[in-house]
């Protein structure tokens, strides 16, 4: 599907502008709740309680853009595919709402995020009150990983490090691998697409999307450390499934026009 001004219409296009509004304004209220709920005694309760607001908000973000005709969010059998329990999740990274969609669907799962996010004051509070893990914190993190696992909670990575900027696909880093070859866990493959991008790199939150897009979130196999297999081996083998599955057809065309002209 092209991504050009023209397919958007303007009265749905002003629905996803409302849309924007009031995905800021959930977001910035429940920041706030949880930097308030964050002076109170650490509990279970208190952090499951939070997580149910958060996704019954992201549920009402998601119903709210199908119900205004902008778009549709499918998970084909995700929550059937991955089941709980520790183990490594990887995804391509197509857009700033991969990791807040699939929290509806795997509501336990620890995401890695932008280390960025948390001067942010839409998710600065959100992640420390959910427990996320920031990517830039080098030998820290993988210690942080092996600490959720061993807690026997999934972990949601993006291997790309970023949002996908040279499609079909980032070089993959291999920090997950290590991960995955220390801890024996299993990694569970997703691939997303996004029909116009919404929300890749380069495209800022009132870009004029290509409407209706379609939003979906399909697993693949299981990949398992192999006897011997070194963590770049492992990785390189991941990455190559994903190569193997994407293609340029997947990305939105003013995606693949920005990727030939940064070249």
């Amino acid at each position: 599907m092209s991504a050009s001004r023209e397919e958007t219409p303007l009265g749905r296009y002003l629905i996803y502008l409302g849309l924007v509004a009031f995905f800021g304004v959930g977001a910035l209220s429940y920041n706030l709740l949880c930097l308030l709920t964050q002076w109170l005694p650490a509990s279970k309760r208190r952090q499951r309680w939070s997580r149910r607001i958060m996704i019954a908000l992201l549920k009402t973000f998601i119903a709210a853009i199908q119900i205004g005709g902008v778009g549709r969010v499918r998970f084909r059998g995700v929550r059937e595919a991955i089941p709980s329990g520790p183990s490594l999740i990887v995804a391509n990274h197509t857009g700033l709402l991969d990791a807040l969609f699939l929290l509806t669907e795997l509501q336990d799962v620890v995401c890695v995020f932008k280390s960025s996010l948390r001067r942010s004051p839409f998710f600065c509070g959100v992640i420390r009150e959910n427990g996320f893990i920031a990517n830039d914190e080098g030998l820290d993190l993988l210690h942080a990983m092996d600490e959720v696992l061993a807690r026997g909670l999934p972990i949601l990575v993006f291997p790309e490090g970023t949002r996908t900027e040279a499609p079909p696909l980032n070089d993959f880093k291999a920090g997950f691998a290590l991960v995955a070859r220390r801890a024996g866990v299993p990694v569970r493959t997703l691939i997303i697409r996004n029909s116009c991008g919404l929300l890749g790199k380069g495209g800022g939150l009132l870009r004029r999307y290509a409407t209706p897009f379609e939003y979906t979130f399909t697993p693949g196999p299981v990949f398992q450390v192999e006897d011997g297999e070194k963590a770049v081996q492992f990785c390189e083998r991941i990455e190559s499934f994903y190569r193997k599955h994407l293609t340029k057809s997947d990305f939105a065309t003013w995606q693949i026009q920005r990727a030939n002209a940064s070249k």
